[in-house]
């Protein structure tokens, strides 16, 4: 079982300020709004946390019962289990009451609101949007058609919730080590792919049966070398019969096989991949020096109007407001 404080060598930030631990704790997790329930605003708020290459595991507490209304998180995946007290999570419209050995697992683009008692701690794994959706397209050799969405609870009695509190102790305990060959980023990124895998392998989710099926057929040779140089020259012109030339096929059959094994054409394809790397890129940039034109050129964007509209049917907010960092509300 994990210890009460598991991550307690890497404090981070601690306050009683109720203004500052709002400020700081959107900083470190995501921007939100948030309201002492248990009258005035007096908080003794702790926050531990390290970084694993490309997710992040924090341990945080508030000293007093505490509603937080983040709204929809757009880009990540936050995976809370409770360490001790008790709470409420809501996501969309599902919601979980926590208590200590329960796991949630909030999918972004969901509104979101949980709440957390005086006495609760929640140890906190961040996992970025992009990388998750990728791994499972990987998996699954085709884009996805609907965002994924995992089921709120995972339950410590159930024997993938054990294996999840198994993996999260053992990591903590490596940490608590405070062991300098951890800091390798081939170490890092190796526990960050573990619990990628582990999460979209165990947890259930509307692509799980997907999954379940026989093991997906392996891409084509063409079909694979394609999707590579789109992956890899994002910004360059791209047309079907380039890409046919490229790796030695007719139009056709590079139509057929992305059609086939990818589910989208090549248009689909490249259009779907500058959408999330734009995503991506203006998340990254500094706002007081990049400019969106600049970004979504960079990804190869002409026609930014048009892109707009479609940026914001995914994403709830126009590309400039991702940049500024105002996309949330």
């Amino acid at each position: 079982m994990l210890q009460p404080h598991p991550l307690s060598n890497h404090n981070l930030f601690a306050s009683h300020n109720l203004e500052e631990t709002c400020h700081r704790i959107g900083d470190f997790l995501w921007p939100h709004r948030m309201q002492v329930l248990s009258g005035g605003d007096s908080v003794t708020t702790r926050l531990d946390g390290i970084r694993l290459d490309s997710v992040e595991l924090f341990c945080l507490e508030y000293g007093a019962e505490v509603q937080l209304e983040p709204g929809e998180i757009n880009d990540f995946y936050l995976v809370q289990t409770t360490l001790s007290g008790t709470g409420l999570v809501v996501n969309g419209n599902r919601r979980a009451n926590t208590a200590a050995g329960m796991t949630t697992v909030v999918s972004p683009s969901e509104p979101t609101t949980t709440r957390m008692d005086a006495s609760c701690r929640r140890l906190i794994l961040r996992v970025r949007r992009d990388l998750v959706e990728n791994r499972l397209s990987r998996l699954l050799n085709r884009e996805m058609k609907a965002p994924l969405l995992f089921d709120l609870e995972l339950s410590h009695q159930s024997e993938a919730g054990a294996a999840w509190l198994r993996t999260l102790d053992y990591l903590c305990q490596q940490y608590q080590c405070h062991d300098a060959s951890l800091g390798s980023d081939p170490i890092r990124h190796q526990f960050a792919e573990l619990l990628i895998a582990q999460l979209i392998n165990t947890q259930p989710h509307n692509y799980s049966d997907q999954l379940r099926q026989s093991a997906p057929v392996a891409l084509p040779c063409h079909v694979r070398r394609a999707r590579d140089f789109i992956d890899a020259n994002l910004s360059d012109t791209l047309m079907l019969a380039d890409l046919a030339d490229i790796v030695g096929v007719s139009a056709r059959t590079l139509q057929n096989g992305f059609q086939r094994f990818l589910e989208l054409s090549p248009t689909e394809y490249i259009r779907e991949q500058r959408l999330q790397r734009a995503h991506l890129e203006l998340k990254r940039a500094d706002p007081a020096s990049a400019k969106v034109t600049d970004i979504l050129l960079s990804v190869g964007i002409g026609n930014q109007g048009r892109f707009a509209q479609i940026y914001k049917r995914r994403y709830g907010c126009l590309p400039s407001q991702t940049l500024s960092g105002a996309e949330y509300p």
